[in-house]
């Protein structure tokens, strides 16, 4: 679907190590994301490994969900920002 007005959700579960999760957006859909859709520039504490951010997510944390796609079982965020 592309960019759209960003949604705000709300981190339904997330598995830092399998590295995916689900979101609960305020529009009413369910989310699928994995972390690479996470935006590191978002979280300026995000830990650093290898050269790269690793961001973190957490259960009920508030989340923009900036770009979606749909897919086949779901929506799947595909441009995710934490909020402050």
């Amino acid at each position: 679907m592309g960019e759209v007005e960003p949604i705000k959700a709300t981190v339904k579960w997330f598995d830092n190590v399998r590295s995916y999760g689900f979101l609960e957006g305020k529009d009413g859909h369910e989310y699928f994301l994995h972390y690479s859709a996470i935006d590191p520039d978002s979280d300026p504490r995000a830990e650093i490994i290898d050269g790269k951010r690793y961001v973190t997510l957490r259960t009920f944390q508030e989340v923009e969900i900036v770009s979606f796609r749909e897919e086949p079982k779901g929506r799947r965020a595909t441009k995710v920002r934490k909020m402050p």
